[in-house]
């Protein structure tokens, strides 16, 4: 099978191993099939032959209903239970309908389910928030708490204008573990995951407790921040120390003062001679008060000052295009500002809830992971649906591709 007719022209043979033109002798054809080279070659041939083909070994490729099916059931897990459930969860979803026929491929158990979360939904989730934020104005929320099992840990809240939802919304962004919790290491954690997601420093507001670490005069952290951006804008948010009720509003309009101010003035003699001739308690208070000539130089100085501050105010409500004057940039940049710290102060009570005492050795990698696809289904996981990133990067080298062994040795450990 080694020997066919030269391509070149039909005198000579040709050699299909060696790639030869051979004389059509049989002496010639005898000499080169008992050649060193032509017997290597035919050998290498049969060898090649008979090797499994690489693609025997190849994977076939996950559908995408079953990608899908598969990240839903993970978002369920990480917004409802423990990692632990899907390995019972996965076995009956695949066993649940035979008419649909990629459920009972359906392969999730608790470390592929990790896997899932860490370097595929969660991932895809971040990416999303740090694109949208782009080069917009953003504030920081910055609180450091204790968990469980001792470990310190930074968690942080990002208020911005979301273009993808017309509002202003505030949402997860990290929870980081720290050595101490002095106001350096918070400065040094907090600038480095910034500067390594590609968030601007310089857009940025921070909004923190009234922790000494936090917002002290000297080497705190926030002075710590306003020496690099010496515009910054520090907010700090005291829950719970605020008053519970709004306090009672002025009985007067502040604006109506001007009028009862001119028309006291213009009669002011008539006043006091009324309140001189009446004989009564309030009469000679009032008789008092008129006959202290500073209370008069007092509301004609006010009266000077409440003309002009009156004649301002009328300007503005009539002018509308005064609003217009002020620059969008300011405006989103203004509702960007933090007004509270309860929503980190949310993420911590959950993080009690999922991180508690039978389930402490959890990973601040694997919580932070969980705290993540929560905070991104308003929704709930009944209505998300995996990105085409998602689907994109639902593949083994995504999923495996690093730390796979302290993956397997996590599934057990954790939740």
């Amino acid at each position: 099978d080694w020997l066919t007719a030269s391509p070149a022209n039909s005198i000579n043979a040709f050699c299909k191993y060696c790639k030869n033109e051979i004389k059509t002798h049989k002496r010639d054809l005898q000499v080169h099939a008992q050649a060193k080279k032509h017997k290597n070659l035919v050998k290498e041939q049969i060898e090649n032959a008979t090797t499994p083909k690489i693609t025997l070994f190849a994977k076939k490729t996950i559908s995408e209903k079953r990608k899908i099916a598969e990240m839903k059931l993970a978002t369920f897990v990480a917004e409802h239970c423990s990692i632990n459930s899907i390995d019972h969860l996965g076995f009956i979803v695949m066993n649940l309908d035979s008419k649909f026929e990629f459920l009972k491929y359906i392969k999730l158990h608790r470390t592929k389910c990790t896997s899932l979360m860490k370097n595929v939904i969660a991932p895809c989730m971040l990416a999303d928030l740090v694109n949208d934020i782009g080069d917009e104005f953003y504030s920081a929320i910055v609180d450091e708490s204790t968990a469980v099992d001792t470990k310190k840990l930074l968690c942080i809240m990002i208020r911005y204008f979301s273009k993808a939802k017309e509002k202003v919304v505030t949402s997860f962004y990290r929870l980081i573990e720290i050595e101490t919790a002095d106001a350096e290491s918070l400065f040094q954690v907090f600038t480095n995951q910034l500067k390594n997601d590609n968030l601007k420093l310089e857009n940025l507001g921070i909004g923190v407790d009234g922790a000494n670490v936090m917002v002290g005069e000297h080497n705190s952290f926030s002075s710590k921040l306003k020496f690099i951006i010496p515009h910054l804008v520090t907010v700090k948010c005291l829950y719970g120390k605020k008053p519970k009720k709004i306090a009672k509003l002025s009985g007067t309009r502040w604006l109506a003062r001007n009028e009862a101010i001119k028309t006291i003035l213009s009669q002011w003699d008539h006043f006091k001679l009324v309140a001189e001739k009446e004989r009564c308690y309030t009469a000679e208070q009032l008789y008092e008060m008129y006959n202290d000539e500073d209370n008069r130089v007092y509301l004609i100085f006010l009266s000077s000052v409440l003309s002009k501050v009156t004649a301002l105010n009328k300007d503005v409500d009539e002018a509308i295009t005064e609003w217009n004057l002020l620059h969008t940039k300011l405006v989103l940049a203004l509702m960007s500002l933090p007004f509270s710290n309860a929503s980190v102060e949310r993420i911590f009570s959950i993080i009690n809830i999922i991180k508690d005492k039978l389930r402490n050795r959890m990973s601040v990698e694997t919580a932070d992971t969980i705290l993540r696809i929560r905070s991104n289904l308003p929704n709930g996981c009944i209505a998300f649906e995996p990105t085409e990133d998602m689907l994109n990067k639902f593949n083994s080298e995504t999923m495996y591709s690093s730390n796979f062994v302290e993956e397997i040795l996590d599934s057990f450990i954790e939740c």
